[in-house]
């Protein structure tokens, strides 16, 4: 028996030529169920998860964005304890409004501003979305042994396919919060848009912001395709390291 186990577990661990190790399917299969991968190498992130981190922050961060002048840093500091008990969906045209306090037509430009300059980035990073995904179902397939010989990625042993395991991973984290940040911009936005339609009834402007949101619904429709698409990459691993 002992023999036995001896020559299966040779089989499952390959010796290519020249010499580089490629680990066998019971080792990769073993990295892409393991979750805590402390020793795994480290990966070098893509040019596309660059820019996938970068686009994620920067539709993360707040709105409406602050600006440099001293007077609206007043201004913000002032209105921050009234948004102590405001709801998160009315947070955004609260700051809106101590931005623009004075001009109807000045409030509606910039509500219609962030959601117009949000879709714009929401484009940009749903294309960068569609490469990572592609890239990590291509490590998913290589990680499971099911890919072609000739891999895109590096591996060099059992705990850099742990590392590929961790950067799926965290890609899909990048992505599925930042959909839900943009949910909740969203919100926002037609919170902000129905009270505008009381403080700022300007037929002209309104139909505007209302153009707008609808533009970026269509662009949160397309992000939550993508979130569903790369959890379906981690499904597979997860489905085929149970089987």
């Amino acid at each position: 028996m002992a023999a036995l186990a001896v020559l299966l577990l040779g089989a499952c661990a390959q010796e290519p030529d020249f010499g580089r190790y490629r680990p066998g399917l019971l080792e990769r299969l073993d990295a892409a169920s393991n979750d805590r991968t402390p020793d795994a190498a480290p990966l070098a992130t893509t040019g596309a998860e660059r820019d996938l981190r970068t686009m994620a922050a920067n539709l993360s961060a707040e709105r409406p964005a602050a600006d440099d002048g001293r007077l609206w840093g007043i201004a913000q500091w002032a209105a921050k304890p009234a948004d102590d008990g405001t709801p998160a969906s009315l947070r955004y045209y609260k700051r809106l409004r101590a931005q623009h306090p004075t001009s109807p037509a000045s409030l509606l430009n910039a509500l219609a501003g962030d959601i117009q300059a949000d879709t714009m980035d929401m484009d940009r990073f749903a294309a960068i979305c569609g490469e990572v995904i592609a890239a990590d179902r291509a490590r998913g397939t290589e990680l499971l042994g099911q890919g072609a010989s000739a891999s895109a990625v590096s591996y060099d042993g059992p705990s850099a396919f742990a590392g590929v395991r961790a950067r799926i991973d965290e890609n899909g984290r990048i992505i599925g919060r930042t959909a839900n940040v943009l949910a909740s911009r969203l919100v926002g936005y037609r919170t902000a848009l129905a009270h505008a339609r009381l403080d700022a009834p300007s037929p002209e402007y309104l139909a505007v912001v209302e153009a707008a949101i609808e533009d970026m619904e269509a662009r949160m429709a397309l992000i939550d395709r993508m979130s569903v698409s790369h959890e379906s990459v981690l499904a597979a691993l997860r489905g085929g390291a149970a089987g």
